[in-house]
């Protein structure tokens, strides 16, 4: 185990109190107070969650975000495209249809003219994204349209080559109500916060990757979110002010004195098994869409 900058090793004894006699002694590492505002975004719900959902491999998406000059409503469009996909990342109409959505049907999915979406798909493809794929059915060929799988899939976890990549769940219908009453560069946004989401609080973070027991947690401030969206620190602070869902906040902010740090609604996204913790569902629920810790 390799001692971070918030590990601490002390030394632990057992002594007899009489005597002052030392029974035991042992070097562990000292483990920190959580803050108030760490506290787990999901509890465990063996039953009723049928929510579907897809996975993101953070460090491939971290990587390919930081380097491709690729539109914001492309990444948008990628995401929204991604919440149809199927086991075998072929987008599909509905979740039960056996036959891969052509270029009309998707289309009829994003809302726009063939036309549109097919330059969109054309985009997609040129950036790595998607490709043009045959399928067949019952002995019959399709072209259908493939997520790379580098970044999104479906199903169990298998490690991308040997290489171990850590995974946020991204829910289906979530996403797909954020594209209809937004638009496909507030999506971007969110979709470029994936790779930061800390694993228990689902804080925006620069050291999502820690471990909470002894690691601090470092917030991601707005301006950091906003170089890594390619966008204005206005632009981003207009969409955490306005990115709802249902009337529901797709961010929040949790703030301490004069630090306000961002959290993404685990509704839409989350490193953790579970549903929604119920003091979370509140806060994105709430008129302000904060909570203040004294």
């Amino acid at each position: 185990m390799v001692q971070g900058p918030d590990k601490k090793l002390v030394r632990v004894i057992q002594a007899d109190l009489e005597t002052e006699e030392i029974l035991t002694e042992d070097v562990q590492y000292f483990r920190r107070k959580r803050e108030p505002y760490e506290s787990k975004c999901t509890f465990w719900k063996k039953e009723g969650d049928d929510r579907t959902f897809f996975n993101t491999r953070m460090e491939n998406w971290e990587q390919f975000i930081n380097s491709n000059a690729i539109s914001n409503a492309l990444v948008g469009h990628a995401l929204y495209l991604a919440t149809y996909m199927h086991y075998d990342n072929i987008i599909y109409h509905n979740e039960r249809d056996k036959y891969p959505a052509n270029a009309e049907g998707i289309a009829e999915i994003m809302g726009l003219s063939k036309r549109s979406a097919t330059k969109i798909l054309k985009d997609l493809q040129a950036a790595g994204l998607i490709t043009v794929e045959t399928k067949e059915v019952l002995d019959k060929q399709f072209t259908c349209y493939k997520l790379n799988d580098t970044y999104f899939y479906r199903g169990q976890f298998v490690k991308d080559g040997g290489k171990y990549n850590h995974t946020t769940k991204a829910f289906n219908s979530v996403i797909q109500q954020l594209y209809l009453e937004n638009n496909a560069a507030t999506l971007a946004f969110i979709a470029k916060m994936l790779p930061f989401l800390d694993k228990e609080t689902n804080i925006l973070a620069v050291n999502q990757h820690r471990d909470i027991n002894f690691e601090a947690l470092q917030h991601m401030k707005l301006e950091d979110a906003a170089k890594i969206a390619g966008i204005s620190r206005q632009a981003a602070a207009n969409i955490i002010n306005k990115a709802k869902y249902h009337g529901i906040w797709a961010i929040a902010k949790i703030i301490t004195g004069k630090t306000v740090r961002y959290k993404l609604n685990p509704d839409i996204a989350t490193r953790q098994a579970g549903v929604t913790a119920f003091a979370d569902s509140e806060m994105f629920r709430s008129v302000e869409g904060s909570y203040t810790f004294n």
